[in-house]
């Protein structure tokens, strides 16, 4: 925690072999609910691999604007 209410969270781990690493900020609110997160991934050859899988597995579920941004 880096204070009451905000959480640093790392996590390391593979996408095909290659090495994939996640640094999250979350922040609650007095209920302790999630009122904010902030994510990052690196590197991003890795993190295409990871959004390449997800949208073979969701591009049916989800609509085309979470996918890209509009023409």
């Amino acid at each position: 925690k880096l204070d009451e209410r905000t959480t640093f969270l790392r996590w390391v781990g593979t996408m095909d072999g290659h090495k994939f690493e996640s640094l999250e900020v979350i922040v609650d609110n007095e209920q302790g609910l999630i009122v904010e997160r902030t994510i990052a991934l690196r590197p991003f050859p890795a993190l295409k691999l990871f959004r390449d899988a997800m949208y073979a597995a969701l591009k049916d579920k989800l609509p085309p604007d979470v996918w890209d941004y509009a023409s």
